[in-house]
């Protein structure tokens, strides 16, 4: 992941936003995380818990 500042105007206010550049790398690593968290909600299921909604 790249994290960019870009400057632009926004109803006639200067602004500086920050831009993040994903590359296919970076999606395999979200997709890793994404399955641990979804092991965790789905096993709070069996626990009859509160899952994450996060």
């Amino acid at each position: 992941m790249e994290l960019r500042r870009l400057e632009a105007t926004v109803f006639g206010e200067d602004c500086t936003i920050e831009v993040m550049d994903f590359t296919k790398a970076d999606g395999v690593e979200w997709k890793r995380v994404f399955d641990l968290w979804r092991g965790l909600k789905m096993g709070m299921r069996d626990y009859k818990s509160r899952e994450s909604a996060f």
